[in-house]
């Protein structure tokens, strides 16, 4: 496992209501109560834009091909 693979398996969402991911305070805020649908989101991009979205206050949708890594 790599150090990305830790790290993402380590986040929590609530942790990230802090950071605003390059957004400004506005653009951020306007993600909550919206829903996402990520493709890919077990892993890498994609899990990271389905942890992002999540921590906004946004519900999220993920799909994959490998059930083990939507989990």
């Amino acid at each position: 496992m790599d150090i990305n693979t830790c790290v993402m398996q380590c986040c929590i969402p609530e942790e990230g209501t802090s950071h605003f991911f390059g957004l400004t305070e506005e653009r951020w805020s306007s993600l909550r109560g919206k829903s996402f649908w990520i493709t890919g989101g077990g892993t890498g991009f994609g899990y990271a834009m389905a942890y992002a979205v999540l921590s906004a206050g946004a519900t999220v949708f993920i799909s994959g091909r490998r059930e083990s890594k939507l989990r």
